[in-house]
């Protein structure tokens, strides 16, 4: 992810979120199995902020009932399933095995943690 790029994410205009999230509201729901549309800045940023609420470590395929009824809301409006949400947040942390490195760059710009900031440019 370049120094523009994240930028983009952290400067969007009051015009760039609302046609996001127009976009988003006219979404329909995806059948089960189909491929989803990419997650846009709005949907990558809300799910970085739901850290401060949620450890996605804690919830796997058996036990995505047991989400916080804020990220079931939140799956429903992004019109994705709850998994989805957590799949990207793990993503975003560079957990997952095939994360995109951009999102971990993001991750770590936008987080507090010095340290995290300083363990991803040394992988970089």
């Amino acid at each position: 992810m370049t120094e523009a790029t994240i930028q983009y994410y952290i400067n969007l205009s009051p015009h760039e979120i609302e046609t996001q999230l127009i976009e988003i509201n006219r979404r329909v729901l995806i059948t089960p199995g189909s491929r989803q549309v990419k997650f846009n800045a709005i949907e990558t940023l809300l799910c970085y902020g739901l850290f401060e609420i949620l450890d996605p470590h804690k919830f796997g395929g058996r036990n995505q009932d047991k989400l916080l009824a804020a990220v079931k809301k939140l799956a429903h409006f992004f019109r994705r399933p709850s998994s989805s949400i957590t799949i990207k947040m793990l993503n975003l942390d560079g957990s997952r095995k095939h994360s995109a490195r951009s999102e971990v760059v993001l991750y770590a710009y936008l987080s507090p943690s010095l340290s995290l900031i300083i363990e991803v440019s040394i992988i970089r």
